[in-house]
């Protein structure tokens, strides 16, 4: 592994060197299902359906991921800045331990409640059948995709960037051409259809684990995130880092229902309106993808140099990630109003849902920079290990949401427009309330001259305690 001392070096091209990996990394995550629908969807409509209501549990397996994987890097991060390194291989340890617990008791309840599952979310027999198919087999991804995820992040804390890139990238491509083979039952390999596409997904997965458990138990250029015997519980380190870490997971949560709710309210608007919102917030997500890499090179900066004690290049981090993603996502946003019919119709063909996509970029689009830059600040207070005021905040944004939704589409009537308007406005409220907190943070967390790490000259690395 190429472990990084983030507490020397240039801020902002620290955050431009960091960000880039991970941009390649969730834009090659996002292939997955892209590549999974390519392929069912030459099984047919009720394939397609089957495997869209499998992909929801995605949003379970990410929470579950940040509840496990925030605390893991706030306190990793903190540990590597300040030369603690002794602390690191017991909190992976420990992080590892919650990661299996968690993966293996998912993968079972999932398994157990594949029927239920289907049952609530569609009537349509071959639907369900399709899907359960499917599903049966994919739910093994609550271990596999897990700890791809949570590595993911203990990488990332020790300044390890490229690492989960390049793994994301063999998995990726694994699963492209797995894919086929096990679907359509190409050369050798038998037809499988649903149970082909999920068996690929899976075995995609545990082609990077099993690099990952290499680097962990056999490599000897890994001597950080390591597992040693003896491998014994440490209730007192997994309390620490799910206290970090759930409330990330909550936030998740929040926002899954957000979209969720978005979905639900458009629905008595008709088909279109419910494809238009699909569209629209494929369009919005692939665009906001450069906040999440930015803001992922933010929380591994603040929390070392947090770690460190070096509060000036923890705020530095936070300014110069804002700015990056201010002018990005600006300009992003500025794109989508100059053609955003354009955008939609890379995705759909009938001029009703164009139409209404379109309104979707302009007005639910409006969210993006004020939604950008707050989760800079969210990244940096996840670093800071100090991820109750994002939740909070999270879930004042998600009842202003409710609130503007009463009043914009059921009060005056505003269509569904006056549900792009409620989500455009809720999250400028966030915007706000975020800053506020980012004061808070001026002002008491991060309170105090730059001294860097105690003992040492400026621009020089701390001692690394063995």
């Amino acid at each position: 592994m190429a472990a990084k001392d983030l507490t020397v070096g240039s801020i902002p091209l620290l955050v431009v060197k960091l960000s880039l990996p991970v941009l390649g990394y969730f834009g090659l995550q996002s292939l997955y299902a892209l590549a999974d629908l390519y392929f069912v969807g030459r099984l047919g409509g009720a394939a397609v359906a089957g495997l869209g209501i499998s992909l929801n549990i995605f949003f379970l397996i990410l929470a579950l991921g940040m509840s496990l994987g925030i605390g893991a890097l706030a306190l990793i991060s903190q540990a590597y800045g300040a030369g603690r390194r002794n602390q690191v291989a017991p909190m992976f340890q420990q992080t590892c331990w919650m990661v299996l617990i968690a993966g293996i008791a998912g993968w079972m309840l999932a398994w157990l409640a594949t029927d239920r599952y289907f049952a609530f979310f569609t009537a349509d027999p071959v639907v369900h059948a399709q899907g359960a198919a499917y599903f049966r087999i994919y739910a093994a991804t609550f271990l596999t995709q897990l700890c791809l995820m949570v590595f993911g992040f203990t990488w990332r804390a020790v300044g390890d960037f490229v690492t989960p890139a390049v793994l994301m990238a063999l998995s990726v491509t694994a699963n492209i051409v797995l894919d086929p083979l096990l679907i359509f039952g190409l050369g050798p390999f038998p037809r499988l259809e649903m149970r082909g596409a999920a068996l690929a997904t899976v075995l995609s997965q545990v082609l990077p684990l099993g690099v990952y458990l290499w680097l962990i138990f056999r490599s000897r250029r890994n001597d950080i995130l390591v597992l040693r015997r003896p491998f014994l519980l440490d209730g007192g380190r997994m309390v620490r880092m799910l206290r970090i870490g759930v409330p990330s997971g909550l936030q998740m949560f929040l926002m899954a229902a957000g979209l969720i709710l978005t979905y639900r309210v458009v629905r008595p608007f008709g088909g279109d309106a419910s494809a238009a919102v699909g569209v629209g917030f494929r369009v919005v997500q692939s665009a906001f993808l450069p906040a999440v890499a930015i803001g992922a090179a933010v929380s591994s900066l603040a929390g070392q140099n947090y770690g460190s004690r070096d509060f000036g290049r923890v705020k530095a981090a936070l300014l110069w990630g804002m700015g990056f993603v201010g002018a990005i996502i600006v300009s992003e946003y500025a794109l989508l109003l100059w053609k955003p019919a354009l955008w939609v119709s890379f995705f759909a063909e009938e001029r009703a849902v164009i139409a209404i996509g379109a309104d979707y970029l302009v007005i639910a689009g409006l969210m993006l920079p004020f939604h950008a830059i707050s989760h800079v600040i969210t990244a940096g207070a996840q670093g800071l290990g100090r991820t109750l005021y994002p939740l909070l905040t999270q879930a004042l944004q998600f009842g202003v949401y409710l609130g503007a939704l009463a009043v914009l589409v059921y009060a005056l009537r505003g269509g569904v427009t006056g549900a792009f308007w409620s989500a455009a406005i809720s999250y400028v409220v966030e915007f706000f309330v975020m800053m506020a907190v980012l004061v808070y943070f001026w002002r008491s967390v991060l309170k105090g001259p730059a001294t860097g790490f105690p003992g040492r000259a400026a621009g020089v690395a701390p001692t690394r305690a063995s």
